[in-house]
């Protein structure tokens, strides 16, 4: 945990991990789920944002207990939403 309160991504731990960072949608694309803490303009504050990318990156992670992904029925794009 950082001294700021907010933890670290947690990173790939091995080839098991992989399939709890990937999601695959309905049309067949595997997004990767990965996250960054971000320093918002208009406060200064530091939050953590989620996001899916096509490729894999360094920036992988687990998906945050509490959230489910959801997919937009329109595009397919997933996202995370709140349990």
């Amino acid at each position: 945990q950082a001294e700021d309160g907010i933890r670290d991504c947690l990173l790939s731990r091995g080839l098991g991990d992989v399939y709890k960072r990937q999601h695959e949608n309905s049309k067949g694309t595997t997004y990767h789920l990965n996250c960054k803490d971000v320093t918002l303009k208009s406060t200064g504050r530091v939050q953590r944002i989620y996001y899916f990318s096509k490729d894999a990156r360094d920036t992988a992670t687990d998906k945050p207990d509490g959230y489910n992904v959801k997919e937009n029925s329109r595009t397919g794009l997933p996202f995370l939403t709140k349990k």
